[in-house]
């Protein structure tokens, strides 16, 4: 874990994947409650409990937190959960074998079949290494002023070298995060996930931002 200080008292918590004794895996209240219907969401505490796992990151967005509600395509071990949702904010999927990922544009139709885990997030703010909020290209409206947003930021990224990075940023613009994450971190691809009360990030017995919200969907790295 790396800790590093982005603003004056504000910090980035940087998690890189190394061990290749673990697995990634998209968790959902659905799935991991298995025979109870009743229940929608959890809290990450609840996830990384229950699923025994290393570390557990929030997921995607919600369209309601009462009760709780995904927004955006989910797939857990091959099977549909939730619907594609078409906006500037589901820019983006993050996929996963277990052992192999890939954080792409959500441009298809669907994500690829040979991926059984996938979540649908956004915006994908590192695309093919590049920064998209510096290229002076075309970003709506909304996408810029969540962007110039000061706010707690959880997110998913993998470098050159295909190792994956999860990450929860203390209030920080988005826009900043990226250009360091290009220069600094060497991030080929990144994807925001969910921000403000309902982004954090748990490993061990240490809790990164918000446990504040039950959750529809998580991301963890679990033992194999």
């Amino acid at each position: 874990m790396e800790k590093i200080e982005l603003d004056p008292g504000k910090f980035l918590n940087l998690f890189t994947l190394l061990s290749k004794n673990t697995r990634v895996a998209v968790l959902t209240a659905k799935t991991i409650k298995v025979g109870d219907q009743s229940v929608k969401g959890l809290f990450i505490d609840d996830y990384f409990e229950i699923s025994r796992a290393k570390l557990v990151i929030s997921g995607g967005y919600m369209s309601s937190f009462s009760p709780p509600i995904a927004l955006g395509y989910l797939r857990v071990g091959g099977r549909q959960i939730n619907p594609l949702h078409k906006s500037w904010i589901t820019s983006g999927y993050f996929c996963t074998t277990g052992t192999e990922w890939t954080i792409e544009p959500a441009t298809k139709e669907l994500p690829p079949t040979r991926y059984k885990d996938c979540l649908q997030a956004g915006p994908l703010f590192i695309d093919e290494g590049v920064d998209r909020y510096v290229l002076g290209g075309t970003i709506s409206v909304n996408e810029r002023k969540l962007a110039e947003s000061e706010q707690i930021q959880a997110f998913v990224c993998s470098n050159k070298n295909g190792q994956l990075l999860f990450g929860v940023v203390d209030e920080i613009r988005l826009d900043k995060l990226s250009k360091w994450l290009v220069e600094r971190g060497k991030c080929h691809s990144a994807l925001r996930l969910s921000g403000s009360t309902s982004a954090g990030l748990r490993v061990k017995d240490q809790l990164f931002g918000s446990n504040d919200l039950p959750l529809t969907d998580a991301i963890a790295v679990l033992p194999k």
